[in-house]
């Protein structure tokens, strides 16, 4: 038996050289990268502020479109009174708002919404015409109109109304 190695003539390389090597390298590529590293840093830091001014304007624009959309939702209870050919003489409760631009049919929501509050809006118009020197002429046929009215008799309330007007 002889004491020597099978793995005794192989040459293998010189890993400390090649470890040093790879080292070298890697702190060279470091060295090319730091500029770009140090500008994406400054990057950040200068795009920051933009960045958290640029969510808060986010914010504040949907809290401003929000706003805005409320403010302008009367507009579309405003169109349907408009397209039903009906005005309507006072500030216009937000439960009636509501309920217009829901509606199918707008004469019967009004028509509900006034006996609801016991046709309080149209008392309050009524009294307003009673006191009007152009009524005062034909009073007693408007009084006589509006009995036709709060007893459902509407024809005969239309008919009332356009011969006091006219």
């Amino acid at each position: 038996m002889s004491n020597h190695s099978p793995f005794e003539n192989i040459n293998l390389p010189d890993f400390t050289a090649f470890g040093s090597a790879l080292a070298e390298t890697t702190q060279k590529y470091q060295e090319m990268i730091r500029p770009i590293t140090e500008a994406l840093q400054k990057f950040t830091e200068m795009i920051r502020p933009i960045k958290e001014a640029t969510e808060s304007f986010s914010i504040r624009f949907g809290e401003i479109t929000a706003k805005v959309a409320e403010t302008v939702r009367p507009f579309a209870a405003i169109r349907k009174f408009e397209d039903a050919q009906f005005v309507y003489w006072d500030f216009m409760p937000r439960d009636l708002m509501e309920e217009v631009i829901a509606s199918e049919n707008i004469n019967k929501t009004l028509r509900v919404y006034e006996s609801k509050n016991k046709y309080q809006k149209s008392d309050v118009v009524i009294g307003k015409c009673l006191q009007h020197s152009f009524i005062a002429t034909h009073l007693r046929v408007f009084e006589q109109t509006i009995g036709a009215y709060h007893d459902g008799q509407y024809n005969i309330a239309v008919i009332g109304f356009i011969s006091v007007i006219d």
